[in-house]
């Protein structure tokens, strides 16, 4: 049966309003994963665009899922400690489990390996990290989103030693201290050290906390979703590597 132009017209309103709908969904779910997780927002939607250029039903060749392209253990891992629905698909679930799996990443091995980590595994970094060189794919990958996500000096992933790139700053906030010289009453110097007010992290909007972890929801600008999930608490969302590896 040929649709009248009526009916097209219906059809193709539809679909607009479906569109929007869509986009609105994954505009709150960035814009709370990012505020509950500490995760820049930009970081987020740049991650989606490279691992699924926005396809909330791609599956890729290893069996990776949905718009952040979650692994289906990494997701069963964090459906219970996030307080996700079964659906891995959903797109709010499935950026919220992106969005804490990028946290865990960048918390383990600083901008120098979350895109990496995150792309290829933790497993897979650190055999880099140990002399095996990355897939072509993954260092392209962190060529094309590095410079984007504001990360200087990563893309030519260099095999680093593990001690330099394990204590990759992380920190959201950071302070300077700065050694100051002062003249006491009786003409001796007096060396103090005083701190400056703590600067934001250039790659991270100021926070309430410098954790990359938010140890409570955030309701303010969250949608109501956020409501549903239990408080994420940094201990114990991931299992320590040195005892099993979280595979992506």
């Amino acid at each position: 049966m040929i649709a009248s132009p009526a009916q097209s017209q219906m059809l193709r309103l539809r679909a607009a309003a479906d569109t929007q709908s869509s986009k609105y969904i994954v505009a709150e779910a960035v814009k709370e994963a990012s505020l509950r997780f500490h995760v820049p927002a930009n970081w987020i939607r740049a991650v989606m665009r490279a691992e699924s250029d926005g396809d909330d039903k791609a599956i890729s060749e290893k069996g990776a899922i949905g718009l952040m392209q979650i692994m289906p253990k990494t997701y069963a891992e964090l459906q219970t400690k996030l307080g996700l629905g079964s659906d891995p698909f959903d797109p709010h679930d499935n950026i919220l489990a992106g969005a804490a799996y990028l946290a865990e990443m960048f918390e383990r091995y600083g901008e120098i390996g979350v895109l990496a980590a995150y792309n290829a595994g933790p497993r897979r970094y650190e055999e880099f990290l140990h002399g095996r060189p990355l897939p072509d794919e993954t260092t392209d990958y962190v060529a094309r989103l590095a410079p984007e996500l504001g990360f200087a000096n990563v893309p030519a992933m260099r095999i680093p030693t593990p001690s330099d790139t394990l204590s990759a700053p992380l920190f959201v906030a950071l302070t300077t201290a700065k050694l100051t010289q002062e003249t006491t009453a009786d003409g001796s110097i007096n060396n103090a050290s005083s701190k400056e007010n703590a600067a934001p992290h250039p790659l991270f909007p100021a926070r309430r906390e410098d954790k990359i972890f938010a140890r409570d929801p955030h309701s303010d600008g969250a949608s109501n979703a956020s409501l549903r999930a239990a408080p994420l608490q940094t201990a114990g969302l991931f299992v320590a590597r040195h005892v099993s590896e979280i595979s992506r």
